[in-house]
């Protein structure tokens, strides 16, 4: 979906939808990110890991789909997700800590030229 076309969404959602489910949304619908996932769009990976990361009504928190969502992400092409996604999963304070996951993501940022992750 375009900027656009979700900011357009985003407005009619927030005017027409309880607080709750507008924030839940805020991003679009989960099944539409989840298809533009799989067509290769890394962003909608990473909205889709945030909603499951922060438990929306729409996603139930659940870290391990979140952590998959930021993985793809991360290896469509989101170098700066690898990086954070990396140090989330290093420090241990969101996720639960995985040194040898972390060292995956920051590889592959590196490969794509995030140069805080070339350091791992």
């Amino acid at each position: 979906m375009a900027i656009a076309g979700r900011l357009c969404w985003l407005v009619a959602v927030l005017v027409c939808l309880p607080a709750g489910s507008a924030l839940a949304w805020q991003y679009g619908p989960p099944e539409e990110l989840r298809a533009e996932c799989q067509r290769g769009e890394a962003e909608s990976c990473y909205l889709l890991g945030q909603q499951y990361r922060d438990g929306l009504d729409t996603c139930p928190r659940d870290l391990g789909k979140a952590m998959d969502f930021f993985e793809q992400a991360c290896q469509k092409g989101m170098a700066s997700i690898c990086y954070q996604a990396g140090t989330d999963l290093l420090m241990g304070s969101q996720f639960p800590k995985d040194p040898g996951r972390a060292a995956a993501l920051w590889k592959t940022g590196c490969k794509q030229g995030h140069h805080h992750c070339c350091y791992y």
